[in-house]
């Protein structure tokens, strides 16, 4: 990936890695282990859309989704530079030179909705999909949303259930589930 920033400063770097999977499917759960490996700088979770300054509208027909066509060149400079930027940090942090490339690790359920969008922004990036029996993390899904725990859209506009939760899987009973075969 050519990073500019993170080139000038002499940093080896490596391609980032994105985790997507639908909420509870244990995506949290890997990238918190990946986490800990040499070189990974954790962006936790970060929402790359937000980044590159693509605000999520639930009451649009896309919802959470975003896609290539939505960036400018601006935007992907902007989303580049802020993961320049914490990666020199995460080096400076280090007080050493890394022995290995250091790259970007993140990955929400709701990048699951952006993959070309986060493949125009780092087209060198590596996706690791994470999935689950489908029936247990529906079954999590339909109660932490019953619990309503994490609320992640209140006052969704035409919606006359309980406020809609769960798009970015940050429930603790999902941050702890690992994967099922």
């Amino acid at each position: 990936m050519d990073l500019p920033a993170v080139k000038m400063s002499g940093i080896n770097t490596g391609p980032p890695i994105f985790i997507v999977g639908a909420p509870c499917s244990g995506q949290n759960a890997l990238r918190a282990g990946l986490a800990l490996a040499p070189g990974v700088m954790s962006a936790g979770a970060t929402d790359f859309g937000e980044v590159a300054g693509i605000e999520p509208d639930p009451a649009s027909p896309g919802g959470d989704s975003a896609s290539a066509a939505d960036l400018s060149e601006e935007r992907i400079e902007k989303a580049r530079e802020w993961i320049s930027t914490r990666i020199s940090e995460a080096a400076a942090k280090l007080g050493t030179t890394p022995l290995v490339p250091l790259r970007a690790l993140g990955g929400i359920p709701r990048d699951s909705l952006r993959i070309s969008m986060l493949d125009a922004i780092y087209p060198e990036s590596r996706f690791i999909y994470v999935n689950r029996d489908p029936a247990e993390a529906l079954a999590r899904m339909a109660a932490i949303w019953k619990a309503g725990t994490v609320v992640t859209h209140p006052g969704l506009p035409g919606w006359q259930g309980p406020a809609w939760s769960s798009i970015h899987g940050s429930h603790p009973r999902c941050v702890t589930t690992s994967c099922a075969s």
